[in-house]
């Protein structure tokens, strides 16, 4: 989960890729290397829970955007691209479920 990016639309129905948030899971939330330096708080983002283990990975972070706002009009989506499979007929990267390639971005 941790290589999935971050794209925001606005207006919602925009096509891809949208304004890139991150290049991945822990970039969005100011941090790098999967977490590796363990939990933080800071004023506008965090890692507070993490712990792995038995093949297992739970956490909890935050992001605020006071200061560097996302705007939008006529409404906002953000996507979450999870793993990065490459579909070899259209180039692109997908996101995946279960490592079942459910989609193109």
């Amino acid at each position: 989960f941790l290589e999935g990016c971050y794209h925001s639309f606005s207006p919602y129905n925009e096509s891809f890729p949208g304004v890139l948030l991150s290049t991945g899971t822990e970039d969005y939330f100011d941090s790098g290397w999967y977490f590796n330096a363990g939990t933080f708080r800071f004023p506008v983002s965090g890692n507070t829970h993490l712990v792995s283990g038995n093949g297992k990975v739970t956490w909890s972070a935050y992001r605020m955007h006071d200061q560097d706002p996302l705007f939008f009009n006529d409404g906002l989506r953000v996507l979450w691209r999870n793993g990065d499979v490459l579909d070899p007929t259209m180039k692109t990267k997908c996101y995946t479920q279960k490592g079942i390639t459910v989609g193109n971005p």
